[in-house]
């Protein structure tokens, strides 16, 4: 509003307001503290512990008072997927009732165990695309040093020939196989093949 008004305030009028906002936040604070601080209900655990625990972090920061709890269901997808059947059939053993709430150490455990299991398949996944990627930099080392040496005027039409009779020997083998009369050859899928990979316009007669 004052900027829309373009009034400016003097350095007495802020010093004013500043002390009003902090007598506000300072008794907000203190009723905040006398009610036992931020409680944090959580509805689901998350997959990784780590954002559980910076969840749990939110409601006591810096020393404040705080508290949290969560309300699982074995129908969650962490606890479906990863543990849901071991729960189950302890609490079948112990003759829990279906809706009954429950609270046990065996209960955190066997989260604990399915966020590692996870954690675990993540950390699979990552370190398989790092292996993926090495083969893909191994790649486009290869082919910056073609580029740098076709740019520097290197001939490389013997590495160019050598890649070329690889190709060839697979057209063959999938189109003219040497264990397969040459009447039965597919000569026109050969030429495509050609075509397609190399270039190369063919003929079909033998």
């Amino acid at each position: 509003d004052l900027e829309k008004s373009g009034k400016t305030l003097t350095e007495d009028e802020m010093n004013s307001l500043h002390e009003e906002l902090d007598s506000s936040l300072r008794s907000e604070k203190e009723a905040v503290v006398a009610a036992g601080g931020l409680h944090i209900i959580g509805t689901e655990r998350h997959e990784s512990r780590r954002i559980d625990n910076q969840l749990r972090g939110r409601s006591g920061r810096q020393g404040d008072p705080g508290s949290s709890r969560f309300y699982l269901s074995l129908e969650d997808d962490l606890l479906r997927i990863f543990g849901a059947e071991r729960i189950k059939g302890l609490m079948e053993r112990m003759g829990v009732e279906d809706g009954v709430p429950i609270e046990h150490g065996f209960v955190s455990k066997a989260i604990e165990n399915a966020q590692k299991k996870v954690e675990n398949y993540h950390f699979d996944i990552r370190k398989q695309l790092i292996e993926y990627d090495d083969v893909m930099n191994q790649q486009r080392l290869i082919f910056y040093e073609m580029r740098r040496k076709t740019l520097k005027g290197e001939d490389l039409s013997e590495r160019l020939f050598d890649w070329s009779q690889v190709i060839i020997e697979k057209l063959l083998l999938v189109f003219a196989p040497e264990d397969q009369y040459p009447e039965t050859w597919d000569l026109s899928g050969l030429c495509k093949g050609c075509r397609k990979k190399l270039e190369w316009k063919l003929s079909q007669t033998l």
